[in-house]
């Protein structure tokens, strides 16, 4: 008797939790010139039968901006996370971007962005 107790306790425990995957862990600006495109996005998709809550994301510095959706994204739905970075800062850079969500493994460090932000040519 007693193990069937511990099943119906553990069973009534269970984590309702979104699973968050990334279509990217890495944004590679590459090479571009100061004061040039700087936006990027990564597509977020549900793998789990929960939704997913994104309580905030984070990057490593101000020159970084993460805009996160607000929605909950449902279970086996798409979502995008929008990322600026500051191309007015000439040299490279390597920032992370770390998600706060309702998934099993919170946080994740979502995305390494890097690149190099060169002098721009046109003068």
């Amino acid at each position: 008797m007693l193990g069937l107790s511990w099943v119906h306790c553990q069973a009534q425990n269970e984590i309702q939790a979104g699973t968050i995957q990334f279509s990217a862990n890495v944004i590679d600006y590459g090479t571009i010139e100061k004061d040039s495109d700087p936006f990027r996005e990564v597509t977020i998709t549900n793998t789990g039968n929960y939704p997913l809550i994104i309580n905030s994301c984070r990057a490593t510095c101000g020159c970084t901006v993460p805009n996160c959706p607000v929605e909950a994204i449902p279970p086996k739905k798409k979502s995008v996370i929008k990322v600026r970075y500051n191309t007015s800062n000439i040299g490279a850079f390597n920032k992370t971007i770390t998600v706060y969500s309702n998934d099993q493994n919170n946080p994740v460090t979502l995305i390494r962005i890097h690149g190099e932000v060169k002098a721009s040519t046109n003068r």
